[in-house]
C-alpha cells in the first residue's frame, strides 16, 4: 500500500503524476515510482525513498507524454528499496501494475507463475499480478484485469496499463479506497481525492468489484458481472481539501493550531438553542430518535489514536446517557466472538474512513445483527458509506501522519452524541445538558488558551528528548489521555514511552521504577487527585522524576510532588480531554525535533493503514 495516482490524456503525465504523488505523502511511505506507455513500450522509473528522489531522476531521464501510473509504497512485503518499488512490469514489459493492498495467496500464485516460465526480480506480494496479467491475456485489458482479480485473494486497489492497448487505464478495488477524476479530454485516478484536486472537482468514487476504464474521452464503470453501472458523479471544492502548510514549519504545527477552528466546525449547527441537534442538511443517515430510544449497548471500534478518543467517549456516553460503553481494538474485533446484542450499536472511529481493520469490523458488526455509526473525517470515504448512520468530525484535511486536530474533533463529536443521546432518553436534567452544551461550544476559545501556553512545552520537551524511555500516567479519563499522550510521543520522537493507569503501578509497573525514571502525569479529574498524588508519591519514592500536567486549583497538591507542572486552566471535568490533551502533542512535537526526527512522516508509519 499507500498510493496510487493515474492519468491518461494530452498532458504532461510525469508532471501531473509526481504532482499527484507529492500529494499523498501525507499517508507515510517509503519508496515511489511512475510509469508511462509511450508508443509500444512502458517506461518506468522508480526509487526507495522520497518523491523528490523520483523526480530527480525523472530530470535525467523524461519519460515522454502517453498514459501513466504512479505510486507511493509503504512497505508490507520486501525492504523499502528501488526493486520493491511500484511500478511493477511484467516479464515482457507489456503490462505494468500499481497496487495498493495485500495479496493474500501471492505465494501459491508465484509458485504457479514461476512453474509456467515467470521471473520474480522482487519481494512483494504485488508484482505476481503483473505477472499474471500477462499469463491471463485474452487481447481486451479490461477482462483480462476481471480474469487476474478472480485468481487472487486479498484486498486490492489496483491500476493497470499496456503498451498493446494505448491510451488505455484499468483500475479495480476490494476494500480498498480508489476515485476516479473526470475531465474534459482526460482522467485522473487516484487513491485520495486530493491528490488529483487541483485538476478537477468531479469525481466518481469506486465500490468494491467495480472496474473502471479510462480513456482520455472518458470513462466507463461495470461491477463485477460485467454490467455497466451509472455511477454519481460527486463534486468537492478544490479549497476544502488543501494540502498547504501556509507559512508553518510542518503540518502538524499548523493543524494543533487549528484546533479551534476545528472544534467550532465540530459544533457548527449542531448545538442550537442549547440542544443538540443532528440536521438533515449536514449528511445523510445522522442518528435518529428510533435509533436513540432503542439502543441498549453500545460497542466503540476502533484503531490507534482513534480508539482512544472512544475511550473517552465511552466515559462521557456512560455518565450522560446511561448506556454501558465498551471499546474495542478493530483488529480484534473481528476475532472474537462477542455474545449478539440486539439491539447493540456499533461506532467505527476512524479519521480517514478507510482504516481496514475499521471497515472490516464495521462489516462483521452488520454481519452480526449490530446497527453501525460511522465516526469519520471523510464523508466520502468507505466507512462513511457502508455505515448505518454517520457523523463527520469535520475537521479539515489533516496532512501530517500523527493525528491532533482529527483526535481532539472525534472526541467532541463522540461528546455531542452522548448529549444527544441523554436527552433523546431522558437522562439528566434539561438544565445540566444546556449547561454541558454551553461548556462544549466554549472549547474552541479555551484551547486557544491552552495552545497560546504550550511554548512551555518546549522546555520541558528539551530536557526529555535524550532520554530512551518515559511513562504516562493517568487514571479515569486522564489514563486514556495519558494512552494518547504516549502513543504521540512513540509516533514521532522514537521515544519508547509507556502508559500506565495510576492505580497499576503497584500491580507490576512499579518494578519499572528507578531514578532515573521520568513520569508524565495528567490530572483533570477532581474526584481521583488524592489517589493519583499518592501514586505520583510512590514514583518520588523510588527516585522518579514527576512532570504533571494539571489543573490550577490542583497545584497545592502537587506542592513537593511534581519536578515541574505545566498548568491548566480551570477545565470541566466532562470535557477536559477536548483541552487537556494538547500540550501532549506539542510535548511530543518539540521531543521530535529536538531529536531530528521527520514530524509530518514519521518512519514506517501511514497515515491511512489499508492493510490488516
Amino acid at each position: 500500500m499507500c498510493g496510487i495516482v493515474g492519468y491518461t490524456g494530452p498532458g504532461d503525465v510525469s508532471s501531473i503524476l509526481l504532482d499527484g504523488l507529492s500529494r499523498l505523502e501525507y499517508r507515510g511511505y517509503d519508496s515511489a515510482g511512475i510509469a508511462v506507455a509511450n508508443g509500444r513500450v512502458i517506461f518506468v522509473e522508480k526509487r526507495g525513498g522520497r518523491v523528490e528522489k523520483l523526480a530527480a531522476g525523472l530530470r535525467q531521464r523524461p519519460l515522454g507524454n502517453g498514459t501513466g501510473i504512479g505510486h507511493t509504497r509503504w512497505a508490507t512485503h520486501g525492504a523499502p528499496v528501488s526493486v520493491n518499488a511500484h511500478p511493477h512490469l511484467s516479464q515482457s514489459g507489456r503490462f505494468c501494475i500499481v497496487h495498493n493492498g495485500i495479496i493474500e495467496n501471492y505465494r501459491e500464485l508465484k509458485k504457479e507463475l514461476e512453474k509456467n516460465g515467470f521471473g520474480f526480480s522482487s519481494e512483494t506480494d504485488s508484482e505476481v499480478i503483473a505477472h499474471l496479467t500477462e499469463m491471463l491475456w485474452c487481447g481486451d485489458l479490461k477482462e483480462t484485469v476481471n480474469r487476474v482479480t478472480g485468481r487472487l485473494k486479498g484486498t486490492w486497489a489496483l491500476a493497470v496499463i499496456s503498451s498493446d492497448q494505448e491510451g488505455l487505464l484499468v483500475a479495480t478495488k476490494k476494500e480498498s479506497p480508489l476515485v476516479v477524476g473526470l475531465a474534459e479530454g482526460e482522467q485522473y485516478l487516484a487513491s485520495d481525492i486530493p491528490a488529483v484536486l487541483d485538476y478537477t472537482d468531479r469525481f466518481l468514487i469506486l465500490d468494491d468489484g467495480e472496474t473502471a476504464v479510462l480513456t482520455s474521452s472518458g470513462v466507463s464503470v461495470s461491477d463485477a458481472s460485467g454490467r455497466e453501472v451509472k455511477k454519481k458523479e460527486q463534486r468537492i471544492q478544490r479549497g476544502s481539501l488543501s494540502a498547504d502548510r501556509g507559512g508553518w514549519d510542518h503540518f502538524m504545527q499548523k493543524e494543533m493550531h487549528e484546533i479551534p477552528q476545528a472544534l467550532a466546525a465540530a459544533f457548527s449547527g449542531r448545538i442550537q438553542r442549547g440542544r443538540v441537534r443532528f440536521c438533515d442538511g449536514e449528511g445523510v443517515r445522522n442518528p435518529d430518535q428510533q435509533l436513540g430510544l432503542s439502543v441498549e449497548r453500545i460497542r466503540i471500534v476502533a484503531c490507534g489514536t482513534a480508539y482512544h478518543s472512544g475511550l473517552i467517549g465511552r466515559n462521557v456516553i456512560e455518565r450522560l446517557a446511561g448506556i454501558p460503553v465498551e471499546c474495542e481494538l478493530a483488529s480484534e474485533y473481528r476475532y472474537r466472538v462477542p455474545p449478539a446484542e440486539i439491539n447493540e450499536l456499533v461506532i467505527i472511529i476512524s479519521q480517514s474512513g478507510e482504516t481496514l481493520d475499521s471497515l472490516m469490523a464495521l462489516k462483521e458488526a452488520r454481519r452480526r445483527g449490530s446497527r453501525t455509526l460511522g465516526l469519520v473525517n471523510a464523508p466520502g470515504s468507505s466507512i462513511a458509506r457502508e455505515a448505518d448512520y454517520l457523523l463527520t468530525v469535520n475537521a479539515g484535511l489533516e496532512v501530517s501522519v500523527a493525528s491532533t486536530k482529527a483526535y481532539n474533533n472525534q472526541v467532541a463529536v463522540l461528546m455531542l452524541f452522548a448529549s444527544w443521546l441523554a436527552e433523546t432518553r431522558g437522562k439528566g436534567s434539561e438544565k445540566e445538558l444546556f449547561r454541558f452544551n454551553r461548556t462544549l461550544l466554549q472549547l474552541p476559545e479555551t484551547c486557544r488558551e491552552v495552545i497560546a501556553s504550550c511554548a512551555a512545552m518546549k522546555e520541558i520537551a528539551q530536557g526529555c528528548a535524550g532520554r530512551s524511555s518515559l511513562f504516562f500516567l493517568g487514571r479515569g479519563a486522564d489514563y486514556a489521555l495519558a494512552m494518547e499522550g504516549s502513543l504521540k510521543l512513540k509516533e514521532i520522537s522514537y521515544i519508547h514511552s509507556e502508559a500506565f493507569a495510576g492505580g497499576e503501578l503497584k500491580h507490576g509497573p512499579l518494578s519499572l521504577i528507578s531514578e532515573d525514571s521520568l513520569c508524565f502525569a495528567v490530572l483533570t479529574q477532581e474526584v481521583l487527585l488524592d489517589k493519583m498524588v499518592g501514586n505520583l508519591i510512590e514514583v518520588k519514592a523510588r527516585g522518579g522524576r514527576v512532570i504533571a500536567l494539571a489543573r490550577r486549583s490542583f497545584l497545592p497538591a502537587l506542592n513537593g510532588v511534581a519536578d515541574e507542572c505545566f498548568v491548566l486552566p480551570e477545565l470541566d471535568e466532562l470535557t477536559a480531554a477536548v483541552a487537556a490533551v494538547i500540550p501532549m502533542q506539542f510535548f511530543a512535537y518539540y521531543a521530535a525535533l529536538q531529536r531530528g526526527c521527520d514530524v509530518d512522516r514519521p518512519r514506517n508509519l501511514a497515515k491511512s493503514v489499508t492493510v490488516e
